[in-house]
């Protein structure tokens, strides 16, 4: 099965696409500035075109290149990471939960999060499409048998700030045993945007994860070949 997936899936136009552009501008210039001053010397018929001189490229080039090197370092020292965890079950509560939270460095904005999930007796073949958090509780509704087997926490554009532990961060699901054992597959997309304005994903299939324990205890309660 997949592993969990964190990647950024969009940078910065302004921070990013903006200064290669004026990167790719200059660096036009400057081979414009050689090829007119070394190389057809005394050729009256080149236009005398000249937008900055030499010197003046090299150094916005230099300039440039030394902020855009400096953002990359800032970006890597403000940039959030998504995971996500499980809880078992316990006495005062007998659902096991479903965390997501930030252990990275820098804060992030919540801008969209997705669901997909799979019941047991469909094949995994079966493609199931993403689905915003009303129609996924709409869907787990006709499938459980009473709205007592499951609860969905909605996040919506929430701030995301660094934790220590999953529980720093958001409850978004949680689970009776019975529902546990009727899932075949749980997946989340979490599309979150940085101080920096770069966009991330967390793309995960959650059961992969689940505490050894409560496997354990749903083959116990529920026997199923493939838990």
């Amino acid at each position: 099965m997949p592993s969990p997936h964190w990647h950024t899936v969009q940078r910065s136009r302004l921070f990013v696409i903006g200064p290669a552009i004026v990167m790719v501008f200059l660096c036009l210039n400057l081979a414009w500035e050689v090829l007119h001053n070394n190389l057809v010397q005394g050729v009256e018929s080149l236009p005398n075109v000249r937008l900055v001189d030499g010197q003046t490229t090299v150094n916005m080039i230099g300039l440039l290149g030394g902020l855009i090197l400096a953002r990359a370092q800032w970006v890597r020292s403000i940039r959030p990471h998504f995971g996500f965890a499980w809880r078992e079950a316990t006495a005062s509560d007998d659902r096991t939960r479903l965390y997501v939270y930030n252990a990275g460095p820098g804060h992030a904005v919540v801008s969209s999060v997705e669901y997909r999930f799979l019941p047991r007796n469909e094949s995994p073949e079966c493609g199931q499409d993403w689905i915003s958090f009303p129609e996924l509780v709409h869907q787990i509704s006709v499938l459980a048998s009473g709205d007592d087997d499951f609860d969905f926490d909605w996040i919506g554009r929430a701030p995301f700030i660094p934790g220590e532990k999953p529980e720093d961060g958001f409850s978004i699901a949680s689970f009776s045993d019975h529902a546990l054992a009727g899932l075949r597959e749980f997946w989340i997309r979490i599309v979150a945007e940085d101080g920096a304005g770069d966009r991330h994903t967390l793309t995960a299939q959650t059961l992969e994860k689940l505490p050894y324990k409560t496997v354990r205890r749903l083959s116990t309660k529920h026997p199923l070949n493939d838990l």
